[in-house]
């Protein structure tokens, strides 16, 4: 399964920013709009389109796996730093985040009423440790570290991530919590899964402590 397929959205390549109709770019859009108007919002847009592809030609000997990840990062990464540049830097970080919270949070409410069904909270499980094997593996660039595997658990510690790694390397580290604030609202709301983190590599732990279980 490919990441940035499933999350990136649909653009024109030498517009990948300004011409992708994913909800969360749009979020973005819409969040400008409101604090600069229409003009300067997708000049802004238009300006991430230039710091992307800069980015990931500054990355483009990635491996595949990897690079799943940082189109990613550096979309994300590319729409904050050009935002910095019209905003202070504390109005961009609120712009992303909300954007997250309002792209993840129906995500969250979708798997909740899917794992209600009978036999779905295993199937999630199942689903979930494919996708954390296929890519979110070590070719990907995370180092986990498993302490329970079965139908009804999944315990594992990642103790290296290339969000934290590409977030950093890209300038802004601090996008790094947004990704982990997704996760909470992606699986924190299930019901017949229970989903605990205790800290994440994002905001300043050791490692992202995974704990999923069946209830």
């Amino acid at each position: 399964m490919n990441i940035s397929k499933l999350f990136g959205g649909h653009h024109n390549e030498a517009h990948p920013i300004s011409s992708n109709r994913h909800k969360k770019i749009r979020y973005v859009h819409q969040a400008l709009e409101m604090r600069l108007g229409k003009n300067m919002a997708d000049q802004v847009m238009k300006a991430s389109d230039v710091k992307y592809l800069d980015l990931q030609n500054a990355y483009i000997h990635l491996p595949p796996a990897v690079k799943q990840h940082t189109d990613l990062i550096f979309m994300n990464a590319a729409m904050y730093l050009c935002i910095c540049d019209h905003l202070p830097k504390e109005d961009a970080y609120q712009i992303m985040e909300d954007a997250t919270v309002k792209y993840s949070q129906p995500i969250g409410n979708l798997l909740d009423k899917a794992t209600r069904l009978p036999g779905t909270p295993k199937l999630f499980m199942r689903i979930f440790q494919k996708l954390l094997e296929t890519s979110f593996n070590t070719e990907a660039g995370f180092v986990s570290k498993y302490h329970e595997k079965t139908a009804s658990a999944i315990s594992v510690d990642i103790t290296s991530c290339p969000y934290q790694k590409y977030f950093t390397l890209a300038g802004c580290p601090e996008l790094c919590k947004i990704a982990c604030l997704s996760d909470d609202a992606c699986y924190g709301h299930m019901k017949r899964v229970e989903f605990k983190r205790s800290q994440t590599l994002g905001r300043g732990g050791t490692c992202c402590d995974f704990r999923f279980r069946v209830k």
